[in-house]
């Protein structure tokens, strides 16, 4: 009985090793699994915000032209009421009047487009 015990123990510790081979191979798949779901995971995030940051750079342009049009609107509310008042609206105060409606038409429209662009760099950035 005293010489089996060395073979015995011997069993034991391949026995022990294999186990933990088999163990170390399964971690190492659940590892590799793991890591492939999440560069799916971040492959998908990248997908959505770049669509997000397309859809933002859209909806800045519709809103731009949108804004636009209610400016070319004012303009004209403008210009029909020097008109109205009897205003030279080719001169003087009621043009400077229409230029000055003009630049601040054009500075809303590009502060639109800016903050779509703002929008879109945000999205972007969370696509790498």
């Amino acid at each position: 009985m005293a010489v089996a015990l060395p073979y015995i123990a011997v069993a034991a510790t391949v026995a022990g090793t294999a186990v933990s081979a088999v163990g170390a191979i399964q971690g190492a798949a659940a590892q590799q699994q793991a890591a492939q779901y999440s560069a799916q995971v971040a492959k998908n995030n990248e997908q959505i915000a770049n669509q997000n940051a397309a859809y933002a750079i859209q909806a800045g342009e519709a809103k731009a032209a949108q804004q636009s049009l209610l400016n070319r609107e004012q303009q004209g509310r403008v210009r029909a009421a020097a008109a109205a008042s009897g205003l030279d609206v080719n001169s003087g105060s009621a043009s400077d009047l229409q230029e000055t409606q003009r630049e601040v038409d054009t500075q809303s429209v590009a502060n639109i487009e800016h903050n779509s662009a703002m929008t879109a760099y945000g999205y972007r950035t969370q696509a790498t």
